[in-house]
């Protein structure tokens, strides 16, 4: 059988799957599922990766996460070979625990992200080791409908924010659409893909792998010329000299300012320059801009990318700006 292709790109959503080799049992234990999560998120925090939502099943596990780096097969290597020593050690036993290669598919996000947690959330039901997802201690439902506090740090905002800006509200409403699908459990799967790479049509596909290419172009090409000029600068330096040429085109005397519409425009064009320009990651760019969290800054990137889609002018507007610093010269 074929390898699945395995696409890797910074902003997407990926249902992350694997189970136990020969279908054995990958948590015996509390201690085991605990172990791994902690495992899960500590990486997560170090490959600045997103999880959104998460289910862990005796025998295989199920995430949805969102990459703010193409590494998502560094991320997944890592967990499991972590995880595996360690089990390993504690039983007195080697060899392999996992089903092979982990299994990855990319979400359309408009149109699956919330059908794909759905599934996730009821997989406990459906596996039949509880009659009520929020019964089921080894997922993230019990976080997203408010019935546990935080122990792990998901994302469940971007999921919960498609059905209200108010969490309460939010929460009660996921759990109505969670539920909706309990009296059809038996036959409740995941949707279809296509070619087992996106869940979506061929037309998403297509732009997910021209995206993925053309990151790597424009890594090759322009970034790379500026970035290799400003290779010895520290952090502090590559943002002074991309924001003092942002303020100067946008002539802004003073700081920038959050709350008037000129000042949100252009601190979303500075986040979008640092995330093209540099090798800065989100967190570090919130960091520099001020306390920023990790999900605010990929939402003013992915604003800025919407817009120049939108608009051909912004489009032309921000072109000029990155190919200023294809010749930058700080003198």
């Amino acid at each position: 059988m074929a390898r699945q292709l395995r696409i890797k790109g910074t902003d997407l959503f990926y249902h992350i799957f694997n189970r136990g080799n020969f279908r054995q049992a990958i948590f015996e234990e509390d201690e085991d599922y605990k172990t791994f999560l902690d495992l899960a998120f500590e990486i997560a925090e170090e490959k600045e990766l997103i999880i959104i939502c998460y289910t862990l099943i005796p025998n295989h596990f199920h995430f949805v996460d969102l990459t703010m780096r193409a590494n998502i097969s560094e991320y997944m290597q890592r967990l499991t070979t972590n995880y595996v020593q360690k089990i390993n050690k504690k039983k007195g036993r080697s060899g392999h625990l996992m089903q092979g290669r982990f299994k990855s598919i990319i979400i359309d996000s408009d149109n699956y992200l919330l059908e794909i947690s759905r599934y996730l959330h009821l997989n406990s039901v459906k596996a039949g080791l509880c009659k009520r997802p929020e019964n089921y201690k080894w997922s993230s439902y019990r976080q997203y409908i408010g019935v546990e506090k935080k122990k792990y740090p998901i994302e469940d905002k971007l999921i919960l924010e498609y059905f209200s800006e108010d969490t309460k509200k939010g929460r009660i409403a996921y759990r109505k659409f969670v539920e909706e699908k309990m009296n059809e459990i038996s036959e409740y799967n995941l949707p279809p893909t296509y070619k087992d790479i996106v869940y979506g049509d061929e037309e998403f596909a297509i732009k997910v792998l021209e995206k993925s290419n053309r990151r790597e172009e424009k890594i090759d090409g322009r970034k790379r010329r500026w970035k290799d000029r400003e290779l010895n600068k520290s952090d502090e330096e590559k943002y002074k000299i991309i924001l003092k040429e942002v303020k100067k085109y946008y002539k802004i005397q003073n700081k920038l300012d959050n709350k008037t519409e000129k000042g949100i425009k252009v601190k979303h064009i500075l986040i979008y320059l640092l995330r093209e320009l540099t090798d800065l990651s989100y967190a570090r760019i919130g960091e520099l801009i001020g306390p920023t969290a990790r999900t605010t800054i990929h939402s003013a990137y992915d604003n800025i990318k919407k817009k120049m889609k939108e608009s051909k002018i912004f489009k032309k507007e921000i072109d000029y700006l990155e190919d200023k610093f294809s010749d930058y010269s700080d003198k």
